[in-house]
């Protein structure tokens, strides 16, 4: 008898089979299906999501093995850099225009710089030759430009005289600059020098 029902069990103002009746099981009958179809939606942003974090986890792991491998190149090329020897490069070069400077014979004992003229009317890459500050000579123009970009790659060059080739009208002086090469290069470069070329 529990399934039968009277007047008494029906809320004041409503009777059985009202419209108020029928409006809320259709209200409830459109939740449901509602929740269903959320349940849905849910279930499928869920499986996208875990495609989304099993492709973020296999890209990470792909970045953590590139991290690792770059880490592993820093720390060979550090070991490497821990192996480096300083080579002193001499570059022989030809000075002239002593003769308008006074005849100056260059002696190994020269402090001897290099200065840029930007401004020569005659000559835009001219390298004036200062020995104590005052001006000497000029670099050979045949060779002012290498002499220009060797002073610009290695700013701390030393120019020095070594005596031989010092006439009045033209001089030799040796650029010299650190070249920093690993101890394996260097033995390379050793044994490329002293080889015998001679036939």
């Amino acid at each position: 008898m529990a399934n039968v029902h009277t007047l008494q069990d029906t809320n004041k103002g409503y009777r059985l089979g009202s419209m108020r009746e029928q409006e809320l099981k259709e209200t409830l009958r459109c939740s449901l299906k509602a929740i269903s179809k959320l349940n849905n939606c849910n279930e499928v942003l869920q499986s996208k999501y875990s495609k989304h974090i099993k492709a973020f986890d296999r890209e990470r792991k792909g970045w953590n093995r590139d991290s690792l491998r770059n880490n592993t190149e820093i720390q060979k090329l550090r070991t490497h850099a821990l192996q480096v020897i300083n080579d002193i490069v001499t570059h022989s070069f030809m000075v002239v225009g002593m003769r308008f400077r006074g005849g100056h014979k260059f002696k190994k004992s020269d402090t001897i710089t290099l200065e840029l003229e930007p401004s020569n009317t005659y000559d835009k890459n001219a390298i004036k030759v200062m020995v104590d500050g005052i001006h000497k000579a000029y670099v050979a123009k045949n060779e002012n430009v290498s002499i220009g970009d060797l002073m610009k790659q290695y700013p701390n060059y030393q120019i020095t005289a070594h005596g031989k080739k010092n006439y009045n009208q033209l001089a030799s002086l040796n650029l010299e600059y650190p070249w920093i090469i690993c101890e394996k290069c260097h033995d390379t470069l050793q044994a490329s020098r002293d080889y015998d070329y001679t036939y």
